[in-house]
């Protein structure tokens, strides 16, 4: 991949003050935004993908390098834009660049986390009728909110508990139409990843039945982690022949142009694609 510097960028909007640039994460990011778009892309601002920026980074990966080239623009008047997951930076209060978009959602599949859409994978998908996107969407919300502040507490102490190296789906299964998950070994899993004694569990049990409490108002929106949910969806979803990670896929497809509501971060940054 050839990566462009971002003085070379800054002298493109300098000699062209009317370009304007969204950077994004990642490849399904630009191309989702593509779509919503429903005209040909040439139309509107460019899309970018952050990992074309030739920013080095030490940590937090194409997030990362988003926000440190968010930082580098201070105060210049080209008009580039970044959209990025909103991850922790809401629910911990961190400090993000003027320049930044951060998703309404913890992350951008949360925006297809939303019964419609699961609605429409059931129907069309998978072809059943037995469930609702609803029941099935606040089954699945249920367990993810727990993982998501076990993933909370991780970032806030330190833990570094290493949740893409240790497989949730081994740690449930579908029983009578609902979700059964061992979060207990799934909490010890990740610790023995980790290489943290496990005279410790109790500890972190109790630690995240705390930060429960503290977060009780908070929306399962911003606790929830995208790559949980549809896992957790592969598991409902695998009486009706559904493989790992297809989940995923099907519940991309599923969102429609007319979901983006009014007022949201989502119609934002489409508007200023679409500006003239």
């Amino acid at each position: 991949m050839i990566r462009r510097h971002p003085e070379a960028i800054l002298l493109a909007h300098r000699m062209d003050p009317e370009r304007r640039e969204l950077y994004v994460e990642g490849h399904r990011d630009r191309l989702f935004l593509s779509w919503l778009l429903e005209q040909p892309a040439s139309a509107f601002g460019r899309i970018r993908e952050i990992g074309h920026v030739d920013i080095p980074v030490e940590e937090g990966g194409e997030r990362g390098r988003l926000i440190r080239f968010a930082e580098m623009l201070s105060g210049d008047g080209t008009s580039i834009r970044m959209f990025a997951d909103a991850d922790w930076d809401r629910v911990l209060g961190r400090h993000v660049p003027e320049r930044v978009w951060l998703t309404d959602h913890r992350d951008m599949e949360g925006y297809v986390l939303r019964a419609e859409c699961v609605d429409k994978v059931l129907a069309l998908g998978v072809a059943t009728d037995r469930v609702s996107g609803a029941s099935l969407l606040n089954d699945l919300c249920g367990h993810c909110r727990r993982l998501g502040l076990l993933r909370l507490l991780s970032e806030r102490d330190g833990l570094s508990l290493p949740f893409q190296a240790t497989r949730l789906g081994r740690f449930a299964r579908l029983e009578a139409g609902r979700i059964r998950l061992n979060f207990d070994g799934y909490l010890r899993a990740l610790l023995q990843n980790a290489q943290i004694t496990l005279s410790r569990l109790q500890v972190i049990r109790t630690a995240i039945e705390d930060l429960a409490a503290e977060h009780d108002s908070t929306l399962d929106s911003e606790l929830v982690h995208g790559k949980d949910a549809t896992c957790l969806l592969d598991v409902a979803l695998s009486g009706c022949g559904v493989q790992r990670d297809e989940a995923k896929r099907l519940l991309w497809c599923s969102f429609e142009p007319r979901f983006v509501e009014t007022g949201t971060v989502l119609e934002a940054v489409l508007a200023f694609l679409r500006a003239v």
